[in-house]
Order: structure tokens, then sequence, then C-alpha cells
């Protein structure tokens, strides 16, 4: 089993939560633009905090018209500790092979993101984050991210 992240801002909430995926089959095109909620853009994550995401090829997907379509506020892009820009709307978080096929996260990957979401978010944003791994249907691994999140709201 692989996994999707999603990272949703809900107002003043932000929702990450995880879904299951096939192992077998790379995540279409049409699965990011439902997930986004229309085009889709790739973002590198270590542009945004660099060295965050260095140890897996980590991509990251959002809308790419989501601030024409002013989607809620997500996560916002400091640069010398100013802000520079906002993601807004869904973003998901994937990984992608040699040859650029995008796939769901491994159990280590998803433990990996899910820990350095927690530390970016609790550094550079005041929103309470939600934490959704109720729908991974192995147990051990729900506990090991609780384990490894050890605070936060974890459903």
């Amino acid at each position: 089993m692989r996994y999707i992240v999603t990272i949703e801002p809900l107002h003043v909430l932000r929702a990450i939560s995880v879904e299951e995926v096939s192992e077998r089959k790379p995540i279409t095109l049409k699965r990011l633009q439902e997930g986004v909620n229309g085009t889709i853009e790739h973002l590198n994550p270590n542009l945004l905090v660099p060295d965050l995401f260095n140890d897996f090829n980590i991509d990251w997907w959002c809308n790419d018209e989501g601030k024409l379509e002013r989607f809620y506020p997500n996560i916002p892009i400091y640069y010398n500790h100013e802000l520079v820009d906002i993601i807004v709307g869904n973003v998901l978080v994937t990984w992608s092979d040699n040859e650029g096929e995008t796939w769901g996260l491994t159990k280590t990957q998803l433990i990996h993101v899910l820990n350095r979401l927690k530390w970016l978010f609790e550094e550079y944003t005041h929103f309470q984050t939600i934490f959704d791994i109720t729908s991974i249907t192995d147990k051990q691994l729900q506990s090991d991210i609780e384990e490894n999140l050890q605070c936060g709201t974890v459903i």
C-alpha cells in the first residue's frame, strides 16, 4: 500500500489527511486534478523550505489557478524570514521516481513527511493542524504515526 497526503486549508484550521492508493499503479493526472480541484501545478518543497524534504523525491501539487479562484490560504512561503508568497487551496504530497512517474508515498516516506509537515506548521503558522489518519487500514502504521507525531491533534 502507498499513500497520498492532502494538506487542506479550512479557514483557521488545517487538515492533513492520508489516503491509501495502489502500490502497483502510478497516480494519474485526473487523480491529481481531483485532489486540487482543477488544473495542477508542480511545486518542489525544497524550494519553499530548503533541505526539508531532501531525503526523498517528494512532490507537492496545487491548483495553478487557486489564487484566481480565491481558495483559502494554506502554506506560507518565507525567504530570509520574510513572507514572500502563499500557496492556496489543497496541496497533495506524492513521490516521483527516476522516470518521472508520480506515486504514493511508502510507509517510511509517509512518517517522514508527516513529521516534517508538523515541524513546518508549528514553526511558521498559527493555524491548528489536525492529522486525519483514520483511512489507514494498517493499524501498526497508525500507531507508529501517532507515536512519531506525539502532539497535535490526530484523529
